[in-house]
């Protein structure tokens, strides 16, 4: 049997920031192509979604959070007041923002 073969640490940590940003606005197969063909960083799926766990990449957020943000963007609003809601480093549009809204019960 081959001994397992993948990307090293150091590779993965030289390409982390880049998998970040693709992440978040593509899926996870997407990410995987632009990698290949733009860096000629190969890995599998089993590897990345390994790697976005160990780094706390994630793209939803969990209930709690999601809670609070629209907690907090409904208490600024009948405040009138705008919100600006950051999650893991980026600010959640406003499609995602009413999204939510419609997810979360009244509170």
């Amino acid at each position: 049997m081959a001994p397992p073969t993948g990307p090293s640490p150091d590779e993965w940590e030289a390409v982390k920031t880049k998998i970040y940003q693709l992440y978040f606005d593509s899926t996870l197969k997407n990410v995987m192509e632009k990698m290949k063909t733009d860096y000629g960083f190969v890995a599998s799926k089993n590897q990345y979604e390994r790697k976005l766990k160990e780094w706390g990449f994630r793209k939803n957020l969990s209930l709690e959070e999601r809670f609070y943000a629209i907690r907090t963007v409904r208490k600024r609003k009948a405040e009138d007041k705008a919100s600006q809601v950051k999650w893991q480093g980026l600010v959640l549009s406003e499609k995602k923002l009413k999204k939510l809204d419609r997810r979360v019960p009244l509170i």
